[in-house]
């Protein structure tokens, strides 16, 4: 099988030159990429408000005014960057104004990612396989989050289950977002801190979002 690639992001730079820094220890390298697991980790800026304006940007400048047709919602400039089988976000759904955004973020991986399964599915049917569109994989979001402000949670629930998967509001599926599984997180406080190590169990969401 392939070697799993996994795609780490970030939308402040502080921390994206961080986890640049966490791959290298971690992969053994000296901070050049050149550790024996280089290449299957990455980190990219991810800034969910410029991702989606940027597409937009780039949509509308590809078709042009010549067409007088509105934007395709997703015509990214290199989608394979965005493919995934697996999607995953933790403690992110707590900023009520970057929600649109997160979830137009959210929406455009897993379309990109549906697409490409798709064709890889047909380009099998042409070899003679058979496949059952039930039966093949999709790709998932898996999102935990505090609800530390239930505002934020409906409106973030509400954004999902709204969005159509084409992007355009036009007819088609919507994304799939199963109720929340709720967890229980423990911790304790750190020792260093001088501070009597307390136990405490917090809340958290698990969300599940499909195409």
């Amino acid at each position: 099988p392939a070697p799993v690639q996994v795609v780490l992001t970030d939308g402040d730079p502080a921390a994206l030159a961080n986890l640049k820094h966490n791959i290298c220890v971690n992969n053994g390298s000296s901070g050049n990429g050149s550790g024996k697991a280089s290449g299957q980790i990455q980190a990219k800026l991810l800034d969910w408000a410029q991702f989606s304006k940027t597409m937009a940007t780039a949509a509308a400048t590809v078709q042009g005014s010549e067409s007088g047709s509105c934007a395709d919602p997703n015509m990214d400039p290199d989608p394979e960057l965005f493919v995934c089988d697996v999607l995953l976000g933790s403690d992110i759904t707590y900023d009520l104004d970057v929600l649109p955004c997160l979830v137009e973020t959210i929406r455009r991986i897993l379309y990109h990612s549906t697409e490409k399964l798709r064709r890889q599915r047909e380009g099998k049917d042409c070899g003679g396989a058979a496949s059952n569109p039930e039966e093949a994989p999709r790709p998932v979001c898996f999102l935990t989050a505090v609800p530390r402000n239930q505002e934020t949670i409906d409106t973030f629930v509400a954004l999902v289950r709204q969005t159509k998967l084409s992007g355009d509001g036009s007819g088609g599926e919507r994304l799939k977002m199963a109720d929340p599984v709720e967890l229980s997180h423990s911790s304790r406080d750190h020792p260093a801190t001088g501070n009597v190590a307390e136990h405490r169990s917090q809340k958290v969401l698990l969300f599940e979002i499909t195409t």
